[in-house]
């Protein structure tokens, strides 16, 4: 199997290993081919795809000799030759790219497996498409403009479930670079309003209008029916930071005490351990009872970069974003103390480690978190979960047996 990949920098694998496709210009080759699949394209294309307007006069046989390097190295199978030049084969190849485009026109109906074909089409990035090749900026401009489609609509299904704070970081990372993106800073506005933060709202749709006018432009009838929406929204109740959880506590009882004490103590808590060992679980019971702060929960679990944790921490301590929001979650935190849950910080624990120590140095904040590693920040106390002893896996399994079929009797 030849693999290419275009989504970050261009790489070419054979059978699982990575392979030397060659110098610039022979990559740029191959680019100029991958960006039109099923297109023959033509010496004189590629002439221009390679030096410009002013080729060389051996320019016809260096690409000659560049796609039989490509060919050595990939396969002959991957680049035909037809007249009047060469087209990208298709048999036993796999391109990322084309990957990409394929999920994100059949994605399913139900919100839920459409949350996950989206994250499972945006996992393919790795970097800029075609990364550092200026000759197919139009595949660029196609795969760029379906993965911000894409990134849209996964923070619409965010904010639909339930998992605004989640929302609103993908939208504020997206207008931070597409500043004239209309439908993301509308998406952004309706989020927030949703949240019940109406003026944030309304100082978003000002920004845009701002941007617009800058390059002498007027916002368009979607931006109108947005505010509208904004102005007329009602609040939201504020939500409560711990969700609701069916099945009760069994098992963890003297861990349960355990982290009660060290949240009594200190100011910087993370509970560790393998996937499953119920260590979300185990914070939300801790902090059930919690009287002594007000509590905000940021959920990191389906953040997809660190870049992302301090928008999603800004939203779960009610905080405004006016510039860097790590330093407007200082701010917010600096007037109103809270306990801060961060759930799941596995996958970003570098930004979460740097968060935490942050917050520990210019803030009176306590930080609970639940990740697989400690954020080997100073001052942190650390709760790592072990497996269930014999008795207490008995008793949780008797436990939620009988919530499924409340007869049920387990001998001793």
């Amino acid at each position: 199997m030849i693999e290419i990949r275009v989504l970050g920098p261009i790489q070419g694998f054979r059978d699982g290993e990575r392979v030397d496709l060659g110098g610039p210009t022979q990559r740029r080759l191959l680019a100029a081919l991958v960006a039109r699949p099923g297109e023959t394209v033509s010496v004189t294309t590629l002439l221009e795809d390679l030096w410009g307007e002013d080729p060389p006069p051996s320019g016809p046989q260096s690409i000659q000799s560049y796609v039989s390097r490509l060919r050595s190295t990939l396969g002959s199978h991957v680049i035909e030759t037809r007249a009047p030049g060469y087209r990208l084969g298709s048999d036993g190849l796999q391109v990322d790219g084309f990957e990409f485009l394929e999920l994100s026109k059949n994605l399913p109906e139900d919100p839920a497996a459409r949350l996950d074909a989206i994250d499972q089409a945006l996992d393919l990035w790795a970097g800029p498409a075609f990364e550092g090749f200026d000759n197919v900026d139009f595949a660029v401009r196609r795969l760029d403009e379906t993965r911000l489609t894409l990134e849209e609509e996964r923070a619409h299904l965010l904010a639909d479930s339930g998992r605004g704070a989640e929302a609103l970081a993908v939208l504020e990372r997206i207008t931070s670079v597409e500043r004239l993106r209309e439908s993301a800073w509308l998406a952004l506005a309706r989020v927030l309003s949703r949240s019940g933060r109406q003026a944030e709202a309304v100082r978003k749709l000002d920004r845009y209008r701002e941007s617009l006018a800058d390059i002498g432009l007027e916002p368009g009838p979607d931006f109108a029916r947005a505010q509208d929406e904004v102005f007329d929204s009602p609040r939201p109740p504020a939500p409560t930071p711990l969700p609701h959880v069916e099945t009760s506590f069994v098992g963890r009882e003297r861990e349960l005490r355990d982290l009660y004490s060290l949240l009594e103590k200190h100011r910087l808590v993370t509970v560790t351990g393998p996937g499953g060992m119920g260590k979300s679980r185990l914070a939300i019971e801790a902090l059930r009872d919690w009287h002594v702060l007000p509590l905000s929960v940021a959920r990191l679990a389906s953040l997809r970069s660190g870049s992302e944790v301090s928008p999603t921490v800004l939203t779960a301590v009610g905080g405004e974003a006016r510039g860097d929001p790590l330093e407007a979650v200082v701010a917010r935190i600096s007037r109103t103390p809270t306990l801060l849950l961060l759930d799941n910080a596995e996958h970003v624990v570098e930004a979460a480690a740097d968060l935490a120590s942050v917050l520990l140095a210019r803030t009176e904040e306590r930080v609970l978190v639940t990740a697989r590693e400690p954020l080997n920040v100073s001052g942190e106390m650390v709760l790592t979960l072990d497996s269930l002893s014999p008795e207490a896996a008995i008793a949780l399994y008797r436990d939620r047996a009988r919530q499924v079929f409340p007869a049920f009797e387990a001998p001793e």
